[in-house]
């Protein structure tokens, strides 16, 4: 097994609360994955995959870096996932993929029947208000220490939930591309 350990580079409190809780995960191979494409593909075939599972919005690098050829060479079978190009239509169908690829389906199940139910909730609680909230999601917020804003999604990953619940998402408002930080003084205004 190997994984993309982001949480210990990007959040190291979190992740020693994971690791005194499950200390085996201390021990995975972090298999130094990037959006860009770029992964240890050597350690990664050294352990032996029986899969690979990536975020959808990674298949244009892994493609372009040439990982899918060689996985697809070696046998190895790449099952991409979507939690944030189309978060609330695709995440359930993720986590169901992942349950069939990790015979964990009744798991999978009980995942997006509360996942659903929530959403359904919060939805009929959201879509009456008037006017509609204008929110602003950091979505790295401290990441590069206390002093660091604004990192935020247009309409994919959290700017896609905030839409999904009839709020208007600040980040779509003002990005002409999917992600970007901006300063403060910009958002203040």
């Amino acid at each position: 097994m190997a994984w993309n350990n982001l949480l210990k580079k990007s959040d190291g409190a979190t992740w020693d609360i994971l690791k005194s809780k499950w200390p085996a995960a201390n021990n995975i191979l972090d298999m130094g994955f990037s959006d860009h494409g770029e992964v240890n593909l050597e350690s990664v075939i050294a352990k032996q995959p029986d899969l690979m599972i990536a975020q959808l919005r990674s298949k244009p690098s892994l493609e372009q870096t040439g990982v899918l050829k060689q996985l697809k060479a070696l046998g190895v079978p790449v099952l991409f996932i979507d939690t944030m190009l189309k978060p609330v239509e695709n995440t359930p169908k993720s986590v169901t993929l992942l349950g069939e690829a990790l015979d964990r389906e009744p798991e999978a199940k009980q995942y997006t029947d509360y996942y659903q139910q929530h959403y359904q909730n919060i939805v009929a609680k959201t879509q009456a208000i008037e006017p509609k909230p204008l929110v602003f999601i950091e979505a790295k917020a401290g990441l590069n220490g206390l002093e660091s804003c604004c990192f935020t999604h247009a309409h994919v990953g959290w700017g896609g939930l905030v839409e999904a619940v009839g709020a208007r998402n600040i980040g779509s408002e003002l990005l002409p591309g999917a992600t970007a930080t901006f300063r403060w003084r910009k958002l203040s205004a």
